[in-house]
């Protein structure tokens, strides 16, 4: 969630007791955290800034999804650029802050902000991927570019009135000592230490809480259409309203939305062929609301294994030092996983070709 830097930690809301005795305060300790840090950083660059090329160079013939990823991965390269360089260089003095209060001030401006923006991107990403899913008729027709920018835009100035406003007052009205007790935010108060759980449970604990809850409401969801469609094939499902079994037993029109077109089909000799494109698009669609899950599917996965233990950490209060530094170098690892997701279930990053002309 934040890399707030203490006197005794590398990276902290919380100000912990320095158990590390260091009479020079400016020679850098190769430990485990910064070096852990440093290959995150580097790696996260590099898998980050590509996908970020990609999709920009297609930004005008992309799809409206793509402004989501483009939103989430420009967060990446943001914090992997402007907070992880200072998390590393406070890592190899972990006895004290050495590069003054301004930067400090910045240091934690960019962990407040693009963490947060990495959070509640994931949670965007979910109810879209959910609602392409559930409703992918209502989701076609509104889901466009100036939908997803206008989303996107909003979440920023969600942001920055939530955790901004927190950085804020915390930078201006009361500043720690950094270079007694370090760059961290003040938690001398008791109303500063209910601000900064209100704000985790708003800014991060929710985000995680929305991806959980829409990738059960899909696989519940999936799981009762296959159950449906299985009971069909067997003869076992009969509708409970006689005239809907009428109904039901009359041919029907095959509805293709994406080519917003309509085939009557007509009892057909035996061996006739079935119309060509219906053979060519429903396997597409299929093939589409697969990759939709599956991504939902490993977005969730990551978040609960990289977010979940670092949110909970902070809402515990954050007493055991060990505990965090592992919860935090998780959440660090979030940032290069996102690439690899999309790479793994989008076609324009694994395919390198032109996009389709179809939403996603």
């Amino acid at each position: 969630m934040a890399f707030n830097v203490s006197a005794s930690s590398v990276t902290s809301n919380v100000t912990f007791t320095n158990a590390i005795s260091i009479t020079d305060p400016f020679t850098p300790i190769w430990s485990v955290t910064p070096i852990f840090l440093l290959v995150i950083c580097i790696t996260g660059s590099v898998t980050n800034i590509g996908a970020l090329t990609l999709f920009v160079k297609r930004l005008q013939t992309g799809l409206p999804f793509d402004v989501y990823v483009i939103n989430l991965i420009g967060s990446n390269v943001a914090s992997l650029l402007m907070q992880y360089p200072l998390a590393v260089k406070a890592g190899l003095h972990p006895s004290a802050w050495t590069l003054g209060r301004p930067l400090c001030h910045f240091y934690l401006y960019c962990q407040s902000i693009f963490d947060a923006g990495i959070s509640n991107t994931h949670a965007i990403i979910a109810i879209n991927r959910a609602w392409a899913i559930l409703h992918p008729l209502s989701f076609r027709a509104a889901h466009t570019k100036r939908f997803t920018t206008t989303v996107s835009a909003l979440m920023w100035v969600y942001i920055h009135v939530v955790e901004g406003s927190y950085w804020l007052v915390q930078t201006v009205y009361y500043p720690v000592n950094v270079q007694m007790l370090g760059c961290g935010y003040n938690q001398s108060l008791e109303w500063l230490k209910t601000w900064t759980r209100m704000t985790t449970i708003i800014i991060y604990l929710t985000p995680v809480v929305i991806v959980v809850i829409s990738f059960l409401i899909v696989m519940i969801s999936r799981m009762l259409r296959f159950r449906a469609i299985r009971e069909r094939s067997t003869g076992s499902w009969k509708p409970r309203n006689p005239a809907v079994r009428a109904v039901r037993q009359e041919p029907q029109p095959v509805v293709l939305s994406s080519k917003r077109e309509r085939y009557d089909m007509e009892p057909s000799a035996p061996g006739a062929a079935r119309p060509t494109e219906v053979a060519m698009v429903l396997p597409q669609q299929r093939k589409s609301r697969s990759s939709r899950y599956v991504m939902l599917m490993l977005l969730t996965i990551s978040v609960v294994v990289f977010l979940i233990p670092d949110t909970v950490y902070y809402l515990l209060g954050g007493s055991l030092p060990e505990v965090w530094v592992v919860a935090n170098l998780l959440f660090a690892c979030q940032t290069v996983v996102d690439p690899i997701i999309f790479v793994l279930t989008m076609d324009k990053l694994r395919t390198v070709m032109p996009s389709r002309q179809q939403h996603l």
